[in-house]
């Protein structure tokens, strides 16, 4: 090399035009901090001088080592997006949380990995992750939770080698499909085709949703038994109505009696 050296001595407008250096810290998988001199870093051997006619009779030679330090490589883990239906366990990634957080070999991306290092593992934590975490409960915009990546597991050395940015993601909750059920109250013969209902629908724990509806009416006014009952207009109201969906059901159906007057 022509550069990456400096020079003392030299007499009778004598030049050296090039020398030899050498460092392992110059190979691409050398470590950082993994060199035999100060804080690990790599001995730069200098040898070799060419330059001026009788340089090396006319001159006592004396090299004198450099250090290379080896820097960490950039590196950024993006925890990926998900979604999961509310009361769900697992995610549309197929992530499982346990309190919140996932050891996970998926559900995220990475840039900045040279030599064949490889990242095995991470974890993965979102308060989106449990059960009972509301639609549109996060703080991230349109209510979303935070996925936040963190501790990296992979080849040796990654956490030296390497400085690791980790960059968040979202988890959506959405709504869960509510099944309605129905039962209809018997009745005596009026002459209407109104009917009275029950309605009900599998929610989860203590969440507060009412079904209510727009109308219920008997097949025909007609006495008879198991006859048809058609309740429309469904909605759903109450606190945690938000959590769940009537998936585009809009009516529902069951049978009672009207007795004979």
């Amino acid at each position: 090399t022509t550069s990456g050296y400096t020079v003392t001595g030299l007499a009778n407008g004598d030049l050296i035009y090039g020398l030899t250096l050498n460092s392992n810290g110059a190979l691409a998988a050398s470590a950082v901090g993994a060199g035999s001199g100060a804080s690990g870093r790599y001995t730069i051997t200098p040898s070799a001088a060419v330059g001026s006619p009788g340089l090396n009779t006319n001159y006592n030679l004396v090299y004198v080592d450099g250090l290379m330090t080896v820097t960490p490589a950039a590196l950024i883990i993006s925890a990926i997006n998900d979604s999961r239906v509310y009361g769900s366990s697992t995610t549309a990634l197929n992530q499982t949380y346990s309190s919140n957080a996932a050891s996970t070999s998926s559900g995220f991306s990475v840039q900045g990995l040279v030599n064949g290092d490889l990242i095995n593992t991470i974890t993965l934590t979102s308060q989106g992750a449990a059960t009972t975490a509301a639609v549109g409960g996060g703080s991230l915009s349109g209510g979303a939770y935070s996925i936040v990546p963190s501790a990296a597991l992979g080849s040796p050395g990654l956490g030296n080698n390497y400085a690791i940015t980790y960059l968040p993601g979202r988890m959506t909750v959405t709504p869960a499909t509510l099944v309605v059920s129905v039962l209809g109250s018997n009745k005596a013969y009026d002459g209407g085709t109104a009917a009275t209902v029950t309605l009900s629908g599998n929610t989860i724990g203590s969440d507060v949703v009412t079904i209510t509806n727009s109308g219920a009416v008997f097949s025909d006014k007609n006495a008879g038994s198991g006859k048809t009952v058609t309740v429309s207009g469904l909605s759903l109201s109450g606190s945690s109505a938000a959590n769940y969906t009537l998936g585009g059901v809009g009516s529902v159906t069951t049978t009672a009696d009207i007795t004979p007057a």
